[in-house]
């Protein structure tokens, strides 16, 4: 009897660990371990008087000291003196590195700004699996961004962000990019026929815009400079460019220094905002040596100068990172919930630098009923840029305080609304047995469930793994996985 119950047993266990590994291959439909705090790394350049402003956007808020944090500042000095201070406050978990100023006076840190991810790299080696990467000014909302990058794999080369400037313009759909790897086709081809959420203001007695159908980047599996270029010639009818010998130049930065040896695409780079926020996954700081990276920003490696007046010497920061990338065969994904049909990207759904993440929006919505549109702002928002002023400091410690508030109201809201798990990364990806379908009229996703392998409907096992997700938030244990059901699984994964 003991040996049958000992065979049924391993039995169960095998069947589980099978349907796990397939799973793990199944990028779309299976849901990713939960983000831990010691898988994210905060990563900025400061500078000593600009200090206070650096810690506090990096420590309110913070979850938890293992959520680590890498400051790089402009003196060894300085870098030196604020390890011994951690080293007696080792709650902290934060590092100092140091990196020279450039010999131009108007940008003097933007060589640290771009070597932050590097240093920080080269520091900690591969025990992370994304750094959040901004400006000493950028404010992350760490509960938005876990949920973000829930469907990722870290493993690929990621660096996110949906504030790309092209063309000189902040929010142009055309700007060559990514969808994330998981996105399904049916999202995308959904995306193509919704109606605008954010059309542009015309004056009065103005003649009405015309839009084509919105361009939508094709999933990036990973997303390289050819691939993210050809879809930007291609939805501006200038495909011909792929068979030019030279690229095609949009910026004025390009068209004053030109490209560089060894350009990789057809087309310019986009580049991204700083102050906005990125994230960039492990796979990405892999596929980019630090070697590579003091190519990218320095003539000469050893004595770290650059030819005065040169891209090198000249550029901003958060431009010659993305170049770094670019030339390295890495292009920029875009989270893809800002699509619209017109020229510029939706702003209500932007992650960065997004309008719901600002301290008159999150004081009226604790006041006031917000559409589901807004809900969703809330709980996706991935960064703001508080800018750097008198009331900088005052301002982050309010966004901390609020926040957490604000996104418990609105997970609430849209969980009796009945549309908790029914956001847009939700339609991103494949539901088991269910199908997503565009509703004009609510303007949102509608999800029609369908029966699920464990014999029941898809909506019972997203009921349990939203009950499963407040059981983890309010520090309930759950017990192990005894059969193989898919909300079983699910637990599985949740608990890793």
């Amino acid at each position: 009897m003991t040996g049958k119950l000992i065979a049924r047993r391993v039995l169960v266990l095998a069947t589980l660990a099978l349907t796990l590994a397939c799973l793990q291959r199944d990028v779309a439909g299976a849901r990713r371990p939960a983000l831990r705090d010691e898988d994210l790394v905060l990563v900025r350049a400061t500078c000593e008087k600009r200090l206070d402003l650096a810690h506090a956007t990096a420590r309110a808020g913070r979850p938890s000291d293992a959520l680590r944090v890498v400051y790089v500042v402009d003196t060894p000095a300085l870098a030196t003196r604020l390890n011994a201070h951690v080293a007696r406050e080792p709650g902290l978990n934060e590092t100092y590195l140091s990196w020279p100023d450039r010999p131009d006076p108007r940008k003097p840190g933007d060589s640290r700004v771009a070597m932050v991810p590097w240093l920080a790299h080269k520091a900690l080696g591969d025990s992370y699996k994304w750094l959040l990467y901004g400006d000493d000014d950028t404010y992350f909302f760490l509960d938005s961004v876990r949920e973000l990058l829930r469907d990722y794999d870290p493993e690929l080369p990621y660096v996110v962000t949906d504030v790309l400037w092209h063309k000189r313009k902040r929010y142009l759909s055309e700007a060559p990019r990514c969808l994330p790897c998981h996105v399904e086709p049916a999202y995308v081809e959904k995306v193509k026929v919704r109606p605008d959420k954010d059309p542009p203001k015309r004056p009065d007695g103005a003649p009405p815009l015309h839009f084509y159908q919105p361009p939508i980047p094709p999933p990036g599996c990973p997303c390289t400079p050819e691939l993210a270029c050809e879809f930007t010639l291609n939805v501006t009818g200038g495909r011909q460019a792929l068979t030019k010998p030279m690229p095609r130049k949009w910026s004025p930065e390009t068209k004053y220094w030109g490209f560089p040896a060894g350009y990789p695409s057809k087309c310019d780079y986009p580049h991204f905002h700083g102050g906005s926020g990125v994230l960039v996954s492990v796979g990405a700081m892999r596929k980019v040596s630090y070697e590579a990276a003091l190519r990218c920003y320095y003539d000469d490696t050893a004595k770290l100068t650059a030819k005065p007046g040169s891209l090198k010497a000249d550029a901003h920061g958060d431009r010659m990172t993305s170049l770094c990338f670019w030339m390295n065969g890495v292009a920029l994904t875009d989270p893809g919930l800002g699509l619209s049909q017109h020229e510029h990207m939706n702003q209500a759904g932007h992650v960065f630098d997004s309008r719901a993440g600002s301290i008159g929006a999150l004081e009226r919505a604790l006041k006031e009923p917000m559409s589901e549109r807004w809900l969703w702002s809330v709980m996706y928002m991935g960064a703001v840029h508080v800018g750097h002023h008198a009331k900088s400091i005052e301002m982050t410690w309010q966004l901390a305080e609020l926040y957490p508030k604000v996104r418990a109201h609105a997970k609430e809201e849209l969980k009796q609304k009945g549309v908790l798990r029914r956001g847009e990364l939700d339609a991103q990806v494949l539901r088991r047995g269910g199908k997503w379908t565009w509703d004009a009229a609510g303007d949102r996703w509608d999800w029609a469930p369908g029966p699920g392998p464990g014999g029941k409907e898809d909506g019972e096992d997203e009921q349990e793994n939203d009950d499963e997700e407040e059981e983890q938030e309010s520090g309930a244990s759950a017990q192990p996985a005894a059969t193989g059901t898919w909300a079983d699984v699910d637990r599985a994964f949740q608990k890793g």
